[in-house]
């Protein structure tokens, strides 16, 4: 498990601010860059 910090729930997903989630301190864009990364970190000893 890995926490984004300044990410909130409705940061992962296209559905829009949620109750009670609270306010992003990260940009769409950021959080994105960093999952991205965190995804191909994870997977890339699985490549040939």
């Amino acid at each position: 498990m890995v926490e984004i910090d300044g990410a909130s729930h409705a940061s992962f997903g296209d559905y829009g601010p949620q109750d009670g989630d609270g306010t992003p301190s990260i940009s769409t864009e950021d959080m994105h860059a960093e999952v991205t990364q965190l995804v191909d970190d994870f997977l890339s000893p699985l490549a040939p």
